[in-house]
């Protein structure tokens, strides 16, 4: 059982590397909305951005539900995406053993 007062919660949005910086702040920002909704952050959640190659995206998240671990996945409808993942948004939660196991080696946005 998660304690909401003491254990700290981490909200993750992954974005394509290969984004202008327009788009990467939109698809950030649908992406961290969806995926708030699953799961309301308590006060003090920890908001982290990540990046990963655009064919990693669609990995990411079969990984993520095979861990049953909570996201949305963000599709961009427009050309030149054409209905490809843009982004991930994963519910605010503790870290867990599965999820640092996912997400541990991707890069920060900008880094």
């Amino acid at each position: 059982m998660i304690d909401l007062a003491s254990d700290k919660f981490y909200h993750y949005v992954i974005v394509r590397d290969d984004l202008p910086i327009g788009h990467l702040a939109a698809q950030t920002i649908h992406a961290a909305g969806e995926s708030a909704a699953l799961t309301a952050p308590p006060q003090g959640t920890h908001a982290i951005a990540l990046q990963a190659a655009p064919d990693a995206l669609k990995d990411i998240s079969i990984a993520l539900a095979m861990a049953d671990i909570r996201h949305v996945t963000i599709r961009e409808p427009d050309f030149p995406y054409c209905n490809a993942i843009t982004a991930l948004g994963i519910a605010p939660q503790p870290r867990s053993k599965a999820l640092s196991k996912i997400v541990g080696e991707l890069r920060l946005v900008g880094s």
